[in-house]
């Protein structure tokens, strides 16, 4: 018998109140957090029902499902046509559709505890986008264990766009309401006495899961009580039969009369026959303890075989579970160095910024005649991810030697950057994840700012552009590196990664100098 809470509590509707509040104006990805029957699926469907004006999608995660799955299932309820790819991430798909919603959208996701790190990283970009010029509205809800564990790995920039919230457990007074309100609703109306119902109550932890569980307790028919007892006297039956009948086996294997001289009736003739006796007994003692052992050599082996089954199947389980959480890890690594990664929009507005710099100075130069000939520098700063570069502007001149001789450095320094032309990638050792990138331009730019390390590869994965440096024998020695060229460049931390996990990763044949931008 299962209940539906239609009537939310005085503490369920201010908690409503509270993230409905949160969703239409705060731009962050809001996580209710509880455990298990604290009633987060009630708040959540309660909140589509509240919000007409949004155009919602409410999605139950289930448990092992793929980033895909999710995606699909989020996108059939907000797309009227199904023309979308689930492999793309959710910010790139909402992004290219906005312009065809007319509501503000609202994602919201339950047990999101074991949604994918990936679709968590999505939501939060997510959340920074506009749909129908209102924020998209992302609510999560979550067991509070793995919520806290991923708020805690994420860094203070990160954190300001999510938005945990705890479910406060139920007050006395709420639970005891609930239960009578439940079973009011209920055909059977169990007597119980109601002090021993407070005082139940009283001793839960609050949450509305123990107030319908204890109340399925009560109306649980009595007829199922006496068919147990009734089962469990005619099992005590049974083993009472069983134990008699050994004791009377016994008694008369046990009570056998031995080898014993009748005739002699002196003390040392009771004393030969009760030793005939004893020996007679220790040997039928040993025949059944051989056959016994016999009859259960199979049952004993079967269960060792089933023992040792167990236990692999556990290890194994864990195995694969720490195997899925480092995998996780080590894609929100990947993810945060993506954050960081130099994009080719920003360094093409860079450049923008540079040429018409350029040309008002050619201009100037060009109607004031009286001035000077001589060079004017201006230092161009652009902020490109988190390293600051410095890009110096020289005004327009006539074309000389100097400047054929500084075109021809500039191609030289070009061609002179270590692209890995080999067609196989190293067997062993370890090597730095430096960048992964999706146009070949951006990867251009991030291989001049590291020209002066060795041993860069430049590597495709899919439909990125992954670029390597080093050829490390051991891990510590990677290690060592990958601390040493933050200091040197600025920017996160490179990702160690072993070459014998590279297998998938296709080296670029041959990249010549005209391909390679300044």
């Amino acid at each position: 018998m299962t209940f539906s809470l239609s009537v939310l509590l005085p503490s369920q509707e201010a908690l409503l109140q509270r993230m409905q509040h949160m969703a239409c104006y705060s731009q962050q990805l809001v996580v209710a957090l509880g455990e298990k029957g604290a009633g987060k699926s009630t708040l959540l469907t309660a909140l589509v029902s509240e919000q007409e004006e949004y155009n919602s999608a409410l999605v139950v995660c289930p448990m092992h499902a793929d980033a895909a799955e999710i995606r699909r299932k989020i996108l059939i309820q907000l797309l009227s046509e199904p023309l979308f790819d689930d492999e793309e991430p959710l910010g790139d798909t909402l992004g290219r559709f906005a312009p065809a919603f007319s509501k503000p959208i609202h994602i919201l996701i339950d047990d999101a505890h074991m949604l994918p790190l990936e679709l968590w990283a999505e939501c939060l970009l997510l959340s920074q986008q506009k749909c129908a010029g209102r924020p998209i509205a992302i609510t999560f809800a979550s067991e509070p264990a793995r919520a806290r564990a991923l708020y805690s790995e994420l860094g203070s920039a990160q954190r300001s766009l999510m938005a945990p919230i705890d479910i406060e457990p139920l007050l006395p007074t709420e639970r005891e309401a609930l239960y009578y309100t439940l079973m009011s609703r209920s055909e059977d109306v169990p007597y119980v006495p109601r002090d021993i119902i407070k005082t139940q109550l009283e001793q839960q932890g609050g949450r509305p899961g123990e107030v319908i569980a204890l109340l399925e307790l009560a109306l649980t028919p009595q007829t199922q009580a006496a068919n147990s007892s009734k089962g469990l006297w005619r099992l005590l039956a049974v083993a009472a039969v069983t134990l008699l009948v050994t004791v009377g086996l016994w008694g008369i294997i046990s009570g056998h009369p031995g080898e014993a001289n009748s005739a002699d009736t002196t003390g040392t003739g009771d004393v030969v026959a009760s030793a005939s006796q004893t020996e007679d007994n220790h040997q039928v003692t040993g025949l059944l303890v051989s056959f016994g052992e016999w009859r259960l050599k199979s049952y004993f082996a079967n269960r060792k075989q089933s023992l040792d089954e167990l236990l692999q199947a556990e290890a194994d389980a864990k195995a694969a579970a720490l195997a899925q959480e480092q995998a996780d890890l080590a894609l929100l690594e990947e993810a945060k160095a993506l954050a960081q990664v130099e994009t080719a929009d920003t360094l093409n507005s860079a450049s923008m910024h540079i040429a018409g710099s350029t040309k008002a100075q050619t201009s100037q130069d060009t109607v004031s005649t009286n001035s000077s000939t001589g060079e004017r520098i201006s230092n161009n700063y652009s902020t490109v991810g988190t390293a600051q570069v410095t890009q110096p502007t020289k005004a327009a001149q006539p074309e000389t030697i100097e400047s054929k001789q500084a075109a021809g450095n500039d191609l030289k320094a070009a061609a002179a950057i270590k692209v890995a032309t080999d067609m196989r990638l190293p067997k062993h050792g370890y090597t730095l994840q430096v960048a992964t990138v999706g146009k070949r331009e951006s990867a251009d730019t991030i291989l001049q700012r590291f020209a002066n390390e060795p041993n860069l590869y430049l590597v495709a994965y899919r439909d990125k552009l992954v670029i390597l440096q080093g050829n490390y024998a051991n891990q510590a020695e990677a290690d060592a590196q990958a601390d040493l060229l933050p200091q040197r460049y600025g920017g996160g931390k490179p990702w160690v990664r072993a070459w014998k996990d590279l297998g998938s990763y296709q080296p670029i044949e041959a990249v010549s100098s005209g391909e390679i931008s300044n």
